[in-house]
């Protein structure tokens, strides 16, 4: 499983661009969330659509654009029109929370992770039962941990284009993006057996 998570656009619209045709096309996401209740995300969306497939965007329209474009193309020409409507898929599956405030969640080597806009937004129950917890800085990237959790956000996407949780067999370890999309920090935050232990203990309890 691979989470991504990108900071706040704070009006930079070109930079929120940037940083998610780097995350889509640079790693594997299985789900990428935007930490932020603006509708940045949603006007990028909506652009890089279009840009990549034309006005008609809507599924609806995708048999249309198929007869269009694949009748008597060459494989060539057909395996890019898929490889277009596959990108196209994926930017708009990308997630913005609903609301200020609003919690999206996670399950990651058996434990929670938490994603809001907002740190202060979130209730103690909710931080408790959580192992991470990723918001929207809107200064700067964090990675802090406090007691038994970690505290982590990408920051606004003019200081990183986002931040990578990964769990594999290990556990889970993040990874921090530079503006361009590139690795800058990549730290452990959670081992499988430390994961095992913490719910094992929680269930016998």
């Amino acid at each position: 499983m691979l989470l991504a998570a990108l900071g706040p656009a704070l009006d930079d619209l070109g930079a929120l661009e940037r940083a998610t045709v780097q995350l889509c096309r640079r790693y594997p996401v299985d789900r990428l969330v935007y930490l932020a209740a603006d509708d940045m995300m949603d006007r990028v969306v909506e652009a890089l659509a279009k840009r990549t497939v034309g006005e008609a965007v809507s599924d609806r329209a995708l048999w249309s654009r198929a007869v269009e474009r694949c009748g008597g193309a060459s494989p060539e020409a057909i395996r890019s029109f898929v490889a277009l409507e596959l990108e196209r898929q994926k930017i708009r599956e990308i997630e913005t929370l609903a609301a200020p405030g609003a919690v999206a969640v996670e399950l990651l080597a058996g434990r929670i992770v938490l994603m809001t806009d907002v740190l202060r937004s979130l209730r103690p129950d909710d931080v408790y039962s959580s192992a991470i917890v990723a918001y929207g800085s809107l200064e700067q990237p964090v990675i802090a941990q406090r007691a038994e959790r970690w505290f982590v956000s990408p920051g606004p996407v003019r200081a990183s284009a986002g931040m990578l949780l990964f769990e594999d067999d290990g556990g889970v370890e993040l990874t921090l993006l530079d503006a361009s999309s590139k690795p800058m920090h990549t730290r452990r935050l959670m081992d499988a057996t430390e994961a095992r232990l913490r719910v094992s203990g929680e269930a016998s309890g």
